[in-house]
């Protein structure tokens, strides 16, 4: 029988005492003259770590028992948090193209100029923020699913241009109800006149059904508004998405045997936990 993954994490307190972290498996073969041939075989890191030094106490051990028999040793895949690496800023997982709804979440881990590009499929719900050509999208413009680590942008909401004032701060007019809300970002582009806000995205708020302004953005010695305008909420063409995130490891015990010492009634002690990191 197949048995698939858990979306659960071992005990984080536990898992603080944890040792081990990322591994590579790659051959090596040395000629004659003393030369070596590498072959890297997995293009990612496998972590594996042991978290036996977090049991401290009897009650650690009764949680980790139950644990441990909940997910049937080896068999099930559960979410584990490296303490090491649990966490990430404004890491780039994509760029808009006018079309494209759907990112995956990713880690970058650079040294000179080698970059390993780490997938990130269980993000921690709550911790996601998501920005647009540096700007912070409003939550309510996209979703996350922390079970795939897949950033999805809500559809696109259009509007005309129907004015913009030289003033401080900027108010745009469009021709429609926006239905635009505060905290939301907009990109601009084809506008006549006041051209620099061509190609640019600006948090707004809302100041009307038919009017926002760009915050932090002061219009008084920009060119006078002389037609034209697309208001787009969608990741446009060259636009960078970013994210910051706290993130998961998917895992599973490395062993099926439960094996623990009994020093004293309060002092139990389970010296070796493997734990090894999965592809889901």
């Amino acid at each position: 029988m197949t048995i698939g993954f858990q979306e659960v994490q071992f005990p984080p307190a536990i898992a603080y005492g944890a040792s081990g972290g990322p591994a590579y498996s790659t051959d090596i073969v040395a000629t004659g003259s003393g030369y070596e041939q590498r072959n890297i075989r997995w293009a990612q890191a496998r972590g594996s770590w042991n978290v036996g030094s977090g049991v401290r106490d009897r009650a650690d051990m009764l949680v980790l028992l139950a644990f441990f028999r909940a997910m049937k040793g080896r068999a099930y895949g559960f979410r584990f948090k490296d303490w090491s690496d649990f966490s990430t800023a404004d890491q780039p997982i994509g760029t808009g193209d006018g079309v494209t709804a759907a990112f995956q979440m990713v880690n970058l881990y650079v040294g000179g100029p080698v970059t390993e590009i780490r997938t990130i499929t269980k993000p921690v719900a709550g911790t996601v923020a998501i920005q647009i050509a540096g700007v912070p999208e409003a939550a309510g413009r996209w979703t996350v699913d922390t079970t795939t680590g897949i950033v999805t942008f809500t559809a696109n909401q259009p509007s005309q241009v129907a004015g913009i004032s030289n003033a401080n701060p900027c108010v745009i007019t469009t021709t429609a109800n926006h239905w635009l809300q505060t905290g939301d970002s907009v990109n601009l582009s084809v506008i006549e006149g006041t051209t620099r806000l061509n190609g640019n995205r600006y948090a707004i708020t809302q100041t009307s059904a038919f009017s926002f302004s760009l915050n932090g953005v002061d219009a008084t010695g920009f060119g006078v508004w002389t037609g034209g305008g697309a208001v787009n909420t969608f990741p446009q063409a060259g636009e960078a998405i970013t994210a910051s995130f706290e993130f998961d490891v998917p895992v599973r015990f490395d062993t099926d045997s439960f094996s623990a010492s009994i020093e004293t009634f309060e002092m139990q002690n389970w010296s070796q936990i493997p734990i090894v990191e999965i592809r889901v």
